[in-house]
């Protein structure tokens, strides 16, 4: 399976500030709690592409290309980049998979503590309500926690999904919906950007809580 995806997001040290979730809530951004989970990722040095064993699955995370900074608020500026994902169901036994985590030096485990929107499109003149998203193109806001050893930072990201050539415009009617009216919390550019540059930020793992067996909850 292939996704296609357009993103911007952004990760500072620390726990979720009030202010994100009274934003939100302003903003009508409902947000789902998702159960928390460990997914490990292999270290690279390379901030466009991310190995991560999930659930059972192995998945690839590739960056075609970035549209650059753009200006969502005068408070608030993030990159925008655009990936490619892979995921395949592995058939291997737990016990395979945790021997495949060895040595611990080459994964990282990162817990996260999930909770998603879904971005309803804007009105349009002689709409009511917001047209629904479809199931196969749309923008998702993710809200998460993330801990890997005695890391603790918070993620805001906007994840907009379909075919290749909408993405991009999805993800720019999401963030002008939620960034237009209610004042936004400050978003800096130098603190936006994916996943793989984050782990690549991390410090080498140097305790044993760096490496949680594939199952396990901390």
């Amino acid at each position: 399976m292939i996704l296609r995806t357009a993103e911007v997001r952004w990760f500072y040290p620390g726990a979720v500030p009030r202010e994100i979730h009274a934003w939100l809530q302003r903003a009508g951004c409902t947000l789902e709690a998702k159960p928390a989970r460990t997914d490990h990722y292999l270290r690279l040095a390379d901030e466009a592409l991310g190995v991560k064993l999930r659930e059972g699955r192995l998945e690839l995370k590739q960056r075609v290309d970035s549209a650059g900074v753009i200006s969502l608020h005068q408070r608030a500026a993030g990159l925008v980049e655009r990936w490619r994902k892979w995921s395949f169901a592995l058939a291997d036994s737990v016990e395979a998979l945790n021997a495949l985590l060895r040595p611990a030096s080459c994964w990282i485990a990162v817990n996260k503590e999930r909770a998603l929107c879904t971005v309803p499109p804007p009105q349009t003149p002689r709409e009511e309500t917001p047209a629904p998203a479809s199931p196969l193109q749309g923008c998702n806001l993710e809200l998460t926690a993330v801990r890997a050893g005695r890391n603790e930072w918070w993620s805001l990201g906007f994840e907009a999904f379909g075919p290749a050539e909408t993405v991009l415009a999805s993800l720019r009617r999401a963030t002008t919906r939620l960034f237009t009216g209610d004042e936004p919390p400050t978003l800096h550019a130098e603190a936006s950007y994916g996943y793989p540059k984050w782990l690549a930020g991390l410090p080498p793992p140097g305790n044993p809580e760096s490496m949680l067996p594939l199952g396990g909850t901390s």
